[in-house]
This record gives C-alpha cells, sequence and structure tokens, in this order.
C-alpha cells in the first residue's frame, strides 16, 4: 500500500514544503522550497514497523516546526 502526506510551511517569506511516500518498507521524501526543483531521498527499512516508528517520528518533528498537513483536494491544487 502506497502513502502520500504532503506538509507546508508558509509565512512571511517562507514557502517549504515536505512531502512523503511510503511503500512497503521504502520511504521517498521531497523537501524544499515550494515551486523549485528537488530531487527525493529514499530509504529502505528492515521492516514496516521500523519505518512505521521512523515516518512518525519525522512527521512530529515536521509538526514542532510549525509545518501544516494538506487534505488531498490541497495537494491537488498544489501540484498545479
Amino acid at each position: 500500500m502506497v502513502r502520500h502526506r504532503r506538509f507546508e510551511l508558509i509565512g512571511g517569506t517562507t514557502r517549504r514544503f515536505w512531502e512523503i511516500y511510503v511503500y512497503e518498507t521504502r520511504l521517498r521524501v521531497w523537501t524544499g522550497t515550494i515551486d523549485a526543483e528537488v530531487s527525493p531521498r529514499d530509504k529502505s527499512f528492515g521492516s514496516e514497523q521500523a519505518l512505521t516508528l521512523h515516518v512518525e517520528k519525522l512527521i512530529r518533528g515536521k509538526l514542532k516546526l510549525g509545518y501544516t498537513e494538506l487534505d488531498r483536494a490541497a495537494m491537488r491544487s498544489a501540484k498545479t
């Protein structure tokens, strides 16, 4: 099962995003300035449980920094 989530931090001159795709035991993350070209970072884990714990930790960190999660409709409009 593929899971995809996107978070954004917008305020003042800041326009950043953090996007994550999870598939089985693999993780792909994009991060950077909105509207800028970025390359993904990939990481594999030994188990889905290890991956889940890592993803939860990453998401908690982004939320503490002030990022907010976009819902599916907002993600579609952010891509266009």
